[in-house]
């Protein structure tokens, strides 16, 4: 993941099917795993001035620790205090771990 030239490794094999909060520079965001990191989505953590913490709830859903809030995959609160609320969208790309380090030297890698 890369944000105002920031880059951010997350390896999937190591991540599992979560929900990963973390920052990339200065932008909090969120990976959402599953189907053993076959599936991967990212979002901005930050929704109405606040920072959300997520947790995986379950298959489906996704939980933000400071409402209560039930989040599904595609970053959109569909139960709580923010149902009907989208997260915000953050580029990423899946690619080898031997791409990722020939094409950001150096990268930081997200280790839990």
């Amino acid at each position: 993941m890369e944000i105002d030239e920031e880059a951010k490794a997350f390896p999937l094999g190591v991540i599992g099917d979560s929900a990963v909060n973390s920052e990339v520079g200065s932008e909090p965001i969120v990976v959402f795993t599953a189907s053993r990191g076959r599936s991967v989505a990212a979002f901005s953590r930050a929704v109405n001035g606040d920072i959300l913490t997520f947790s995986r709830q379950d298959d489906d859903l996704f939980i933000d620790n400071e409402t209560g809030s039930a989040w599904d995959f595609a970053g959109r609160a569909v139960d709580g205090p923010l149902a009907g609320v989208h997260l915000n969208r953050v580029s990423s790309r899946r690619a080898f771990w031997f791409s990722v380090a020939i094409t950001f030297p150096g990268i930081e890698i997200h280790n839990p």
